[in-house]
């Protein structure tokens, strides 16, 4: 049910775009650091609730206003207020909060700035490449699912994610540059584009699960959270985004020249 109704709403503001796609990014990103702030209640970490949700939304306002160069200032003041906690709440707030809290802000709040700033690119290169960078990222996951399960024989890394194998991540690897080159082929991309995004997604897609199945572990929760039932939480369902989509951002701004 909850697959039903959600995704006919992210299809409709993926293709709206706009200002509504960076207003429902900036409400994400607040679930997936409220999320995050209870795996650090559990964790006995002091959070920076209310402060840390305002740092974090600076960054995609600041995106969505002004561009993607105009966030480093706000990383910067982010990474100062935060340290500065440790003097202002000495007995309270140590180094250790601080850098859980910082790592929550930048891990959340950089991505998530990454995906209005692509999503906003004129000319529709933006819904080009960040449906590219989707389609991937979710041929990616069934591939690897699928051949993992028929072949997995060699894990991957049994600490973080015990039914991850090497085969799997190689199949999901192939399975997200051929959606990729098909993909990019129908929207008549260049063919350079198309074999490069595929690569980066179908690399970094995977990092990115792996690092949320780490933070999870370490945290000792099985889910991020219950925002989508049945289907856990957001960072559950854009933990490969946050890494994917970044990366074709900076693959179109630096190799491509497109801006």
């Amino acid at each position: 049910m909850t697959a039903l109704v959600a995704t006919p709403i992210a299809l409709y503001l993926f293709w709206r775009g706009g200002d509504l796609f960076a207003v429902a990014m900036i409400i994400l990103a607040l679930a997936g650091w409220y999320e995050y702030v209870a795996m650090l209640k559990q964790k006995k970490v002091f959070p920076l609730e209310t402060l840390g949700a305002l740092l974090l939304v600076a960054m995609p306002v600041a995106v969505w206003f002004y561009g993607i160069a105009q966030m480093t200032p706000y990383i910067f003041f982010a990474l100062a207020i935060i340290l500065s906690m440790v003097v202002l709440k000495y007995h309270q707030f140590t180094f250790s909060d601080a850098m859980y809290n910082m790592l929550g802000v930048f891990y959340i709040g950089i991505p998530f700035s990454h995906f209005i700033a692509l999503r906003l690119m004129p000319d529709s290169l933006g819904m080009q490449y960040f449906a590219m960078a989707m389609i991937g990222t979710w041929a990616c996951d069934t591939t690897a699912y699928f051949g993992g399960t028929r072949w997995g024989r060699h894990k991957l890394c049994p600490p973080i994610s015990p039914a991850k194998s090497v085969e799997g991540a190689l199949f999901g690897f192939f399975g997200c540059l051929a959606a990729t080159l098909i993909t990019g082929h129908y929207m008549e991309l260049p063919l350079t584009d198309r074999l490069f995004c595929g690569v980066i997604v179908g690399v970094f897609c995977q990092l990115g699960d792996l690092v949320e199945s780490a933070l999870k572990r370490h945290m000792g929760v099985k889910d991020s959270g219950r925002f989508f039932p049945g289907h856990g939480g957001v960072l559950d369902r854009v933990d490969s985004l946050l890494f994917s989509v970044p990366a074709v951002y900076y693959y179109l701004s630096m190799a491509a020249g497109r801006f």
